[in-house]
Formats: C-alpha cells, structure tokens, sequence
C-alpha cells in the first residue's frame, strides 16, 4: 500500500456547502446531474438527528457559467447544525380541457432527483471555516513529494 503525503489538507476531499442561517437567502451553487429551468424545482432539507424535514422552492434558479445557481429562503435553519439537502425537478402532461377552458394534470407526474449534498449551517466565515480545524496540522519542515510506504 502506498500512501501519498502532500502539503494539502488531507481531508479536503469531504465536500459540503456552508450556509449563514442568519441570513434571509441562501445562495447555492451547484453541478447537478441535469437542469431544465422549464419546470418546477424543490429543495427539501432534512436535519441530521431529528429528522426534520423543510422543503421550500428557490426564489430564483438559473445557470451562472458551469454552475447552475439556487436562491433559496430557509425557515428555521439553526447554527451549527448539519442537513442532507435534495434538489428535485417535477413535470408532468398537462392537457388543454376545451370544455373548461383550463389546463389540467394527466396524472403522470415525473420527479427526478437531479443533486444531493450535504449543508452545514454557521455564521462564521465561510472561507474560513473548515471542518477540519485542529485535526490535522501541516509539518512545513517536510518534502512535498515524501512517500510512507506499508508492508502488508
């Protein structure tokens, strides 16, 4: 087994947005699986623990460059507190009622998961912050390219 020790953080590789909860809305950036701005989108998060489930529509949703960008407003958001977050897409057939004059489900309603993730909640600054804060502290006085090697 070969392991590799660089000057990066070792754990860098443990991804999760950072929201301010004081804060009215909420900007998330995103690569999801797919995106079609034509139909309804919902952001449902649930708070690791409790179980808490919120489900809110974005304000706004839109493609800014290669990220596809979610305005959100969150009710009930607390600090320091961990949720799963879920974006999905729905559409369904509508059909035109010519005796009504409205338009209406035809039942066939399709919901696609199209991004999950994981949000953190602080007020702290988010360029500042990291979950790994205290764990694990970079020896400067070391070669970038050194290798540790284990005989099984």
């Amino acid at each position: 087994m070969l392991l590799s020790k660089t000057e990066s953080a070792f754990f860098s590789i443990i991804s999760m947005k950072v929201i301010d909860p004081n804060i009215a809305t909420s900007i998330i950036k995103t690569l999801p699986r797919s995106f079609d701005a034509t139909v309804d989108t919902s952001v449902t998060l649930t708070e690791e623990g409790t179980n808490v489930i919120q489900t809110v529509v974005p304000s706004a949703a839109y493609v800014s460059g290669n990220y596809t960008v979610f305005e959100c407003e969150f009710l009930n958001i607390r600090e320091d507190y961990i949720y799963f977050m879920e974006i999905k897409q729905s559409s369904g057939t509508k059909f035109f009622n010519i005796r009504t004059g409205e338009w209406s489900d035809a039942g066939s309603l399709s919901v696609t998961t199209i991004y999950r993730d994981k949000i953190y909640a602080t007020a702290s600054n988010p360029e500042d912050y990291s979950i790994n804060t205290g764990e694990y502290i970079i020896n400067s006085d070391s070669d970038a390219n050194e290798y540790i090697t284990y005989d099984d």
